[in-house]
């Protein structure tokens, strides 16, 4: 464990973001929104999932930044499409089902507060209805000394809180796909 902290404190902002979304994470009672809100989080969350696995969208655009890598300012979802990686898959391939399986095996609750940095994205596209496209951005995955907490996100424009085994899974599945 102690190697682990070392490694964080040689690199300021790796430290200064695992501080802030630990201590977030750790703060949960008072980062969660009302019952109405998260409410509407789940349901939003749950459309898109749903939406996604009865193949409703045509593609999805999946936007990643390596955490390892600083930034001097806060990646936001804006800066992400800009800086990232970024994958498109159909719905049509054999890894959308892949994908579909890691976004139903999570949830989300609303969060009363601006989310954090993200260093994921992913916009889902209907290309027969321009108006149904869907995004979700959510934080780095730094190791197993996050596992069990929460990272901040955005369903929309909606701040949220994610498990961290989201990003902790999708990066698994990214390196599969070669970005």
């Amino acid at each position: 464990m102690p190697s682990r902290i070392l490694s964080l404190t040689r690199c300021p902002v790796l430290m200064l973001g695992a501080i802030s979304m630990l201590a977030a994470a750790q703060d949960h009672s008072g980062g969660h929104a009302s019952g109405h809100a998260s409410g509407l989080a789940s349901r939003l969350y749950a459309e898109i999932v749903n939406k996604a696995a009865a193949a409703g969208f045509d593609r999805v655009t999946v936007l990643y930044l390596d955490p390892r890598i600083m930034t001097r300012v806060a990646v936001t979802p804006q800066a992400l499409a800009q800086l990232g990686c970024r994958l498109e898959i159909r719905s049509d391939s054999p890894k959308w089902a892949d994908l579909v399986a890691i976004l139903r095996s999570q949830s989300v609750t609303a969060a009363d507060r601006p989310a954090g940095e993200v260093r994921w994205g992913m916009t889902f596209h209907d290309d027969s209805s321009r108006a149904d496209v869907q995004d979700l951005y959510f934080g780095p995955y730094y190791g197993p000394q996050m596992d069990g907490l929460a990272v901040f996100g955005y369903l929309g424009k909606l701040p949220v809180y994610f498990p961290a085994a989201l990003p902790k899974k999708m990066t698994a599945y990214i390196q599969g796909l070669g970005c």
